[in-house]
């Protein structure tokens, strides 16, 4: 499969290789602190590692929030809004989905 990218309110990869691409959207787009938004299912597979590791090799801070549900209620969603705004971060990263 190859990388796919969109531009939907932002830009969006999917496919093998698309994390690599993160470092260089970051910095091209000026921002400074991310926040690494996933669930603890995929934190526990190792899949947050991955995005992590491109996000430290490029010097990117972050925080992460991993307490996302499947089909989130508006409370998680609020909950998530709660620490965006603890972590001082004016990005995010969402891992998985689909």
């Amino acid at each position: 499969m190859a990388i796919a990218r969109y531009i939907l309110n932002e830009t969006s990869y999917f496919g093998i290789g698309s994390r690599e691409n993160l470092a260089t959207e970051v910095k091209a787009r000026g921002y400074k602190k991310a926040l690494l938004v996933s669930d603890k299912i995929l934190e526990s597979c190792g899949v947050l590692d991955k995005v992590k590791k491109v996000l430290d090799d490029a010097n990117i801070p972050y925080d992460v929030y991993v307490d996302i549900k499947q089909n989130p209620t508006v409370k998680n969603c609020k909950e998530g809004l709660v620490a965006f705004n603890k972590a001082g971060a004016d990005f995010i990263v969402a891992v998985g989905g689909g």
